[in-house]
């Protein structure tokens, strides 16, 4: 086997591992947290295990083989067929090209969607002195790397400052690292349909653990009311957004 097909197919069977075991053992649990760190740790090691390798020395003893001379100088060997087209195809190798092009492809795109998200933020004014930006053209609330980026009128929403406390809480824990990775290994692994689970689960939890965080010092039920104003609400890629 290519050593990089097996890279990838011992790759991937370690996301699927940690997938499974979160999807049956963690789920339920309310360490958001710790699972966080799960996430994060379990792509670690599944990107890098797969490129340890151990090698060992094994000295055996030579075996004496007989042989013999013949006095011809060359050997024709009569009966031989060409081999066919198809079997002149080293498939491993074209396998190994389309899994690189297809995954260095989706990189890219998902590189330049990131590059271009940072520069529209950028560009957006900001609210006095504040990380908050304005953006004309949204009607939800969002978090990216340091900004929080609020439409035209969001400062005349009721309970406007709880939803900027919840974002805050994204920023402040560099949630944007979480989603521009498993986006990365998306990309990479993309053939895996468990990743797409796996990053739905992440999506999840990093809303768990600002929601936890935010009943700390928050009435629950007005947090769960205001939440609720938001379900339809459009979703920024690699951005935490407060309808999610």
């Amino acid at each position: 086997m290519h050593p990089f097909i097996e890279y990838f197919l011992k790759a991937n069977v370690l996301l699927i591992f940690f997938g499974l075991f979160y999807l049956i053992v963690l789920k339920k649990e309310t360490f958001y947290q710790l699972n966080r760190w799960y996430f994060i740790g379990s792509i670690i090691v599944s990107v890098t295990a797969p490129l340890i390798t151990f090698t060992k020395t094994v000295l055996v003893d030579p075996i004496p083989v007989a042989y013999f001379v013949t006095d011809n100088d060359s050997v024709i060997n009569e009966g031989l067929e060409e081999p066919s087209f198809l079997e002149t195809i080293d498939w491993q190798q074209i396998a190994v090209y389309l899994i690189i092009f297809i995954s260095s492809v989706l990189l890219i795109r998902k590189i330049h969607a990131v590059v271009k998200l940072y520069r529209s933020i950028k560009k957006l004014p900001n609210f006095g002195a504040s990380n908050i930006k304005i953006s004309a053209g949204i009607k939800t609330v969002y978090s990216f790397y340091r900004w929080i980026v609020v439409p035209e009128n969001f400062f005349k929403w009721q309970n406007h400052q709880l939803i900027l406390d919840h974002e805050r809480i994204h920023l402040n824990q560099k949630h944007t690292f979480d989603l521009i990775l498993i986006e990365i290994v998306a990309a990479v692994f993309w053939f895996n349909p468990l990743v797409k689970v796996m990053q739905r689960f992440i999506n999840s939890n990093l809303e768990f653990i600002v929601d936890q965080k935010m009943i700390e010092t928050t009435e629950s039920v007005l947090y769960q009311k205001n939440l609720l104003q938001f379900q339809t609400q459009q979703v920024i890629q690699f951005a935490n957004s407060y309808n999610a």
